[in-house]
């Protein structure tokens, strides 16, 4: 049955509503005869049992009520859509579709659209966006609650946000009400990137690679929800974690192969989530309180954190142990002051940890696990700015070290290794650092300047005391 009324009707056709009504066959075409280039037509589909052929027209608009079809599943592409098996209408161009009254869970497939789609009302429903992205030229809205959506393309650029997923002009999908689960899936073989601007409360978003090389961006402050990483089989995939302080706040973070955490605490009136702190008349707190942000992922080769410090705080970053043979990339970046620690409290194998300091202000990076070495076998080159507003210092931590251990300062290297166990080496690369302390192991230590060394100051420091009966320092005239 089709009921055709003017546009300026409020009334339902068969209610003496100036409308005409007439019934066809089916499956059914609808075509029109004459001039429809000027005419706005808007199609309301309710109930239909069979399929409907609607004629071309870029100013028709197409209103679904999708829970008169008896049926929770809806199809969608850029020639048709389908409501269960039988009904549904075919489509070769349009304006705007929206589906309204969409029963709870409910499954929404996209294959591809043909104008602008409007999902309204959805509520836990499951919805994937699959196939190429160039058939997603129209943006698609999704509104409603407790929903999970599955964007899975052939596209090699992602942006996430919790109002969205883009990838520039390629396609839009937007999210005005927050997704209780998103999951974004790369290019099957092309390396991707996918860029992580913030993930709403209470939600959860999983980043997706597949076989190329891929890559992942994260805005860490901004990640207030559950963030899932995992770039799949490629040999060369990078995480890149951009981590912010606040002023007058201090930062902590603690980074490891599989996930990273970040906690601002402060000591000043607040509004953010307290702990242990009183609470004021005015609703504000003093004493301490924090708020914490975590991520965690997998497959990552190539790790590499963007640690901005701030003035009128103290920051800190403590590198625990990665995966064997990675990369590991610290920026410590300060501008107009501020202090920023540098913990590297583990390293095996052939990982290779590169830390610059960057910008004027306090830069330490100490390399130890509880003023430990043991364990330590890998490559660290520590750069700093030949800025003279920096004061830069590298602290090695042994004196809990029970082993004898020889240590050796060549020209910009350190080298550290166990005497009884040589495999064990720790060597430490240097640039421009104005300061070198070297807390001395209890066993003992055997240490050497066969070369001229840069212009740094070194610090011995000596327990005491100690189970070996000297310490032996050689230190030629020349150095």
């Amino acid at each position: 049955k089709v009921d055709i009324c003017p546009a300026s009707s409020t009334q339902a056709a068969g209610a003496g509503a100036p409308c005409q009504s007439g019934t066809f066959p089916t499956p059914g075409l609808i075509g029109y005869q004459g001039n429809m280039g000027s005419v706005n037509l808007e199609y309301k589909l309710i109930n239909t049992t069979s399929r409907v052929s609607l004629p071309p027209s870029d100013k028709m608009v197409i209103t679904t009520d999708v829970g008169s079809h008896k049926t929770n599943s809806v199809s969608i592409s850029q020639s048709s859509m389908s409501f269960g098996h039988s009904s549904g209408a075919d489509i070769t161009s349009c304006r705007f579709m929206q589906f309204q009254n969409t029963p709870s869970r409910s499954v929404y497939q996209l294959t591809g659209v043909q104008c602008e789609v409007n999902i309204t009302s959805c509520t836990t429903c499951n919805i994937s966006v699959t196939g190429s992205g160039s058939l997603y030229n129209k943006p698609i809205t999704i509104s409603g609650n407790s929903n999970n959506v599955l964007i899975s393309l052939a596209e090699t650029v992602f942006e996430v946000r919790s109002s969205g997923v883009s990838s520039g002009n390629n396609f839009q999908i937007f999210t005005p009400n927050a997704i209780t689960a998103k999951q974004v899936v790369g290019d099957v073989n092309l390396d991707t990137q996918f860029t992580v601007f913030d993930v709403a409360e209470n939600t959860k978003v999983d980043i997706i690679g597949q076989n190329g090389n891929d890559q992942a961006v994260i805005h860490l402050n901004s990640v207030n929800g559950w963030l899932n990483i995992d770039l799949g089989p490629g040999t060369n995939n990078v995480l890149v974690v951009n981590i912010v302080a606040v002023a007058g706040q201090s930062l902590n973070v603690v980074a490891s192969a599989g996930s990273l955490s970040q906690t601002f605490e402060s000591s000043k009136k607040s509004s953010r989530r307290r702990v242990n702190s009183a609470v004021n008349e005015d609703n504000t707190t003093s004493g301490s309180s924090s708020s914490i942000q975590s991520i965690v992922y997998n497959n990552i080769q190539t790790y590499q954190y963007m640690f901005y410090g701030t003035n009128n705080a103290k920051s800190t970053f403590t590198m625990l142990k990665h995966q064997d043979k990675s990369n590991v990339n610290i920026q410590s970046i300060l501008s107009g002051g501020g202090d920023n620690t540098v913990y590297v409290s583990g390293c095996d194998g052939q990982t290779i940890v590169l830390v610059n300091l960057v910008g004027a202000g306090a830069q330490t990076v100490i390399v130890g696990n509880q003023k430990n070495l043991n364990g330590f076998n890998c490559a660290i080159r520590i750069t700093a700015d030949a800025d003279a507003n920096q004061d830069s210092t590298i602290i090695i931590q042994a004196n809990a070290d029970i082993r004898t251990l020889q240590w050796e300062v060549s020209g910009s290297t350190l080298l550290v290794h166990d005497i009884l166990n040589g495999d064990n080496v720790l060597r430490v690369v240097f640039s421009n650092i104005k300061h070198i302390i070297m807390e001395i192991s209890s066993g003992g230590a055997d240490l050497s300047f066969p070369q001229d060394t840069p212009d740094t100051e070194f610090v011995f420091i000596f327990p005491f005391p100690t189970t070996r009966p000297q310490n032996t320092v050689q230190v030629p005239r020349s150095s």
